[in-house]
């Protein structure tokens, strides 16, 4: 039982730390581009949580005397260890013709503003899903940067963002639409 509530704990306190770190940090701003990363505070647990699962893994394979039961332990920590370090939130780019979404490992994607369908705003404990008209999908989860500005500048760059209705008239916010 002890166990059990020192687990929670200690989970509930690094959860909160990660989301505390997330609540700091801010979007890097490049000539042309607004980059929101994941929080070093999630890059670095998220990693650190890859490298003590692979570890356990490979301890537990050498460690355990019945053969075929360590090597499946030890496979899966260090599945579970790998996956941790592929669950690293995207690095999003925010740039005038559009955003792009990458990993680490070099996977891609990139939506231009013209193709932008649908962008709900939601709360701020929710992703936030851009998506375009061919399907692709660019997530702004819980563990990037600065959500509220991402939200912010998807909605005055994206066809239609940023306008408001005026009795019969549309006014512009400032996003080049007439």
């Amino acid at each position: 039982m002890l166990t059990t509530v020192l687990t929670v704990l200690i989970t509930m306190a690094i959860l909160a730390w990660l989301f505390h770190g997330v609540g700091k940090s801010r979007a890097v701003e490049r000539p042309g581009t607004l980059v929101f990363g994941a929080a070093p505070a999630v890059r670095w647990t998220m990693l650190a949580c890859g490298v003590v699962l692979v570890g356990m893994g490979a301890t537990v394979a050498i460690l355990v005397e019945e053969r075929a039961e360590g090597l499946g332990m030890g496979a899966a920590f260090a599945a579970l260890g790998v996956a941790s370090v592929f669950a690293i939130p995207p690095e999003i780019v925010v740039r005038e013709e559009g955003l792009t979404s990458r990993r680490w490992w070099g996977a891609a994607k990139s939506i231009r503003w013209p193709e932008v369908l649908d962008a709900p705003v939601g709360s701020a404990q929710q992703p936030f899903r851009v998506m375009a008209r061919d399907g692709t999908k660019i997530v702004h989860t819980l563990f990037n940067v600065d959500r509220a500005r991402f939200a912010a500048e998807v909605e005055r760059r994206r066809p239609g963002g940023g306008e408001k209705q005026v009795g019969t008239e549309r006014q512009s916010a400032g996003n080049g639409a007439p």
